[in-house]
């Protein structure tokens, strides 16, 4: 059966059936707060069990999210949220029949192996099935769904409670598993995916279906398919600027003891002097605040961007941590600690919550988007798991008001950071946001890659000029680097007579001397050598996948003495250099040496250059040339 009527019913609908994975998530992981009274009353649980009860399914959501994205990227992200959705059930099951404490973390790490594949798998396909004016609002869909299963998860507790029926609270959650199952049949899969794998036709039928274009706006510089499926491939595709924002915001959402606030949210209303019951009432609360929230979200998170709402709701969420902390203190607690904890849970919701699974879904490149959105979410997940792991504990330790004084020092500083570091996405379509970075330099398949040395991996003006600063400074006086990058171009002998004009040097040997012994200065500056970060990138992604050589017009003793400093020298399988070539004989000898070497045909061999002459020459050899100046023009 297949949905009918317009596109935008369509996707609404998609996004819609998708979105069940969100009240899936919502309510496993919001309803151990709600039995977890119950379930200690029964087995005497100590502060460090009650932890592992609620982190048990964190735990499982930490290790099972690496390996999803693997599976999501090779069988599609349908398969993957059925599958994580079956085993959810079976989960949920088991721990509704625990017969004991560990039965009951064995089911509830059960549950979490599941929330691990479908609380990325589910952002992930919708981000990929909207256009990019609704994206945001589509991927918040799951965020309010998410916020709608806590508050359910909170009102059948608040109805089973006074009978202690846990088992049946957590029996309820078979029912949204129940209802993804059966709507799986009737969505399509992610155009993006089967675009990526190759099914042209099926992939334009899909898109047909939801209304959405094929392409999702201007192409990036050509780079060809990522080599396998591993991380290192995925990473150098995206970036390393992307990917360490996507891992730092995975884990700043839960060091600001957000989830924490929910997970143990009738127990923190408990202790600050509410009953059990109104501990659950005052969860309810919560829960409908978190709700409302999300919906201004889905309704402003288009219009007014990702960046504002993850840096206003971090900068409200500490403030109000602060006020639990000055409640406490102070003695005010019970009503005022639970109206503190509804602002910030509200903030929360409206801010990192939100934002969070929305913007990695955009900031990874489609045909590594699976890998790195799998890597943030286990990032993501075992921070959960620590903070939740640690909550009660400290505690008792540090008492709640302290406890959330931490929380209020990581979530402001947290909010500067990302005030720094984090662009905005809002509108762009998927496969332009990471050409705001420099662009990466293309992968090729090939049977082997060749690089010049002194020319493409490394800062040739950058190694030179700071070897002749060494030579031309008297003791004490230091040239900053940011000195030569506001004069980079210059030739050498150009810039030793700046050197000496500006700064009112005297050479310690003559100037001809200087300019002539360029490889005597490559070798004083060995330690200063520093190799472009994008062709790095090539070479870290492509390691282990395919040979590769150093091929350069230097002498032998300076390059071997400068990559012997360089920890990725290891990387390389053969050096051939000018002296390993019969004097006198053009530079395509250097390159056809090294495919002779790597027992590759010149036309299968990949050369990144950053020069004519160099250029010219492998293009004599035969081989494929990629000039890699209009990626290193910035300076690494």
């Amino acid at each position: 059966m297949r949905p009918t009527g317009s596109p935008a019913a369509t996707r609404t609908l998609t996004a819609c059936v998708a979105s069940v994975g969100g009240l899936l998530f919502g309510y496993g992981t919001g309803v151990i707060a709600g039995a977890l009274p119950l379930v200690t009353a029964e087995y005497g649980l100590s502060s460090w069990v009650q932890g592992a009860a609620v982190s048990a399914a964190l735990l499982g959501a930490a290790l099972t999210a690496p390996g999803s994205g693997r599976l999501a990227d090779r069988f599609g992200r349908l398969p993957v949220i059925g599958a994580a959705t079956a085993v959810y059930a079976a989960g949920t099951l088991a721990s509704a029949a625990a017969i004991g404490t560990g039965s009951l973390l064995a089911g509830r790490f059960l549950v979490g192996l599941s929330l691990g594949a479908t609380s990325f798998a589910v952002p992930l396909y919708i981000s990929e099935i909207a256009p990019a004016a609704r994206r945001g609002a589509l991927v918040t869909l799951n965020q309010l769904m998410i916020t709608i299963g806590l508050l359910l998860s909170y009102v059948v507790a608040y109805a089973l409670e006074p009978a202690g029926a846990w088992r049946w609270m957590l029996a309820v959650g078979i029912a949204p598993a129940l209802l993804l199952l059966g709507g799986m049949f009737l969505v399509p899969e992610s155009p993006d995916w089967l675009r990526s794998r190759g099914h042209g036709e099926r992939a334009a039928l899909a898109a047909a279906r939801l209304g959405i274009g094929t392409g999702g706006g201007p192409k990036p510089p050509a780079q060809g398919p990522v080599r396998g499926t591993g991380l290192r491939p995925a990473c150098a595709r995206a970036g390393r600027r992307w990917v360490v924002l996507g891992l730092a915001i995975a884990v700043l959402v839960h060091l600001t003891g957000l989830n924490t606030a929910i997970y143990y949210a009738p127990t923190i209303l408990a202790s600050s002097g509410l009953t059990s019951a109104g501990g659950i009432v005052g969860s309810i609360l919560v829960g409908l605040c978190n709700v409302a929230a999300t919906v201004v979200t889905v309704l402003c998170l288009d219009r007014w961007g990702r960046r504002p709402l993850m840096i206003g709701g971090l900068a409200v969420m500490a403030l109000t941590a602060l006020g639990i902390t000055a409640a406490g203190l102070l003695g005010h607690e019970g009503a005022v600690t639970a109206l503190l904890l509804c602002v910030f849970i509200t903030a929360g919701a409206v801010g990192p919550a939100a934002v969070f699974w929305v913007y990695i879904s955009e900031i990874y490149p489609s045909e590594a988007r699976g890998a790195l959105m799998s890597l943030a979410t286990a990032a993501h997940w075992a921070a959960d798991f620590v903070v939740a792991t640690t909550f009660l504990p400290l505690v008792q330790h540090l008492s709640l008001a302290w406890t959330f004084a931490l929380y209020a020092a990581v979530t402001g500083a947290s909010a500067l950071g990302l005030a720094r570091w984090m662009p905005e996405t809002r509108g762009r379509p998927l496969t332009t946001l990471t050409t705001t970075a420099p662009p990466a330099i293309p992968v090729r398949h090939a049977d082997c890659l060749l690089f010049d040395w002194d020319g493409t991996l490394v800062d040739s003006q950058y190694a030179n000029y700071r070897a002749m600063a060494a030579v031309l400074a008297p003791e004490g006086v230091v040239l900053e680097q940011e000195w030569f990058d506001a004069r980079t171009g210059l030739s050498s002998a150009e810039m030793i007579r700046v050197l000496v004009e500006e700064r009112a040097l005297t050479p310690s040997r003559p100037v001809e001397l200087l300019v002539a012994d360029r490889d005597e200065l490559f070798l004083k500056q060995a330690h200063a050598v520093r190799p472009h970060r994008e062709v790095l990138r090539v070479v870290e992604a492509m390691h282990g996948l395919v040979p590769m050589a150093v091929a350069s017009g230097g002498a032998r003793r300076v390059i071997e003495e400068t990559l012997r400093h360089q920890p990725f020298r290891e990387h390389f399988d053969t050096l051939v250099t000018r002296d390993d070539v019969q004097r006198g004989k053009p530079a395509p000898d250097i390159f056809l040496l090294a495919a002779e070497r790597l027992a590759a045909h010149p036309s299968r061999c990949t050369v990144y250059e950053d020069s004519d002459e160099g250029i010219e020459a492998a293009r004599a050899a035969g081989m494929t040339v990629i000039d890699v100046r209009p990626y290193t023009a910035a300076r690494p």
